[in-house]
């Protein structure tokens, strides 16, 4: 998970600055331990995705860039949702300043 998250950052500083969002399953437990690759991110767990028969962790995350602000966010749990995979999506409504102001 570590290394992924590593490569994903390195991916990201090869590209010029833009506003960018990283959204997905982290599989991370902790709330602060091996998310240091996000560092200069604002990063948010949306709500326990995990497992999705009985979310009891919080294991997506989304990180935001300074021009990308989160509005709202939070866990879709439906009959659908709970079979499709061991983990819930999530969702966001992010707010990206175009001029990176």
């Amino acid at each position: 998970r570590r290394a992924q998250l590593a490569t994903i950052r390195s991916h990201l500083e090869g590209l010029d600055p833009m506003p960018t969002v990283v959204l997905g399953d982290f599989n991370e437990w902790s709330e602060s331990s091996g998310l240091e690759p996000l560092v200069g991110f604002d990063v948010h767990a949306p709500g326990r995705s995990f497992h999705a028969a009985r979310p009891v962790a919080a294991q997506a995350r989304i990180a935001l860039s300074e021009a990308a602000e989160l509005r709202a966010a939070g866990v879709v749990q439906t009959r659908d949702t709970r079979i499709a995979s061991d983990h819930l999506p999530v969702w966001a409504d992010v707010r990206v300043d175009k001029n990176g102001d």
